[in-house]
């Protein structure tokens, strides 16, 4: 079970990290990043269960991922297990060709 999520330059998601618990709920206005939320997290779970991972990024809009209207070229998100173990994956993209590089780090926790 995840127990935290941070996604930035995620869409319009900045550096938030999220505590979840066993039943989460996301309210706020229209076009404040609920959905894109979502997106993120879903993409997260598809990694942690093995997908193949060119066409999870593809499938989750690849540059589509990065902000509109800047520079940024790195999506990073994070996340943390229950068991102590958390996650941190950068996707560097060259905005002509697509995704470029990426580096994961994963650890135990203490």
């Amino acid at each position: 079970m995840f127990t935290s999520f941070t996604a930035r330059n995620y869409k319009n998601l900045t550096a938030e990290n999220v505590a979840l618990g066993r039943v989460n709920l996301l309210v706020g206005p229209n076009n404040c990043g609920k959905s894109n939320f979502l997106r993120a997290f879903g993409f997260a779970s598809q990694v942690v269960q093995a997908q193949v991972f060119k066409s999870v990024v593809d499938s989750h809009g690849g540059l589509g991922m990065l902000p509109r209207g800047t520079s940024a070229n790195v999506a990073h998100l994070e996340w943390e297990c229950g068991s102590g173990f958390s996650y941190s994956m950068k996707l560097q993209f060259d905005r002509g060709t697509g995704l470029k590089d990426v580096v994961e780090e994963g650890k135990e926790g203490g």
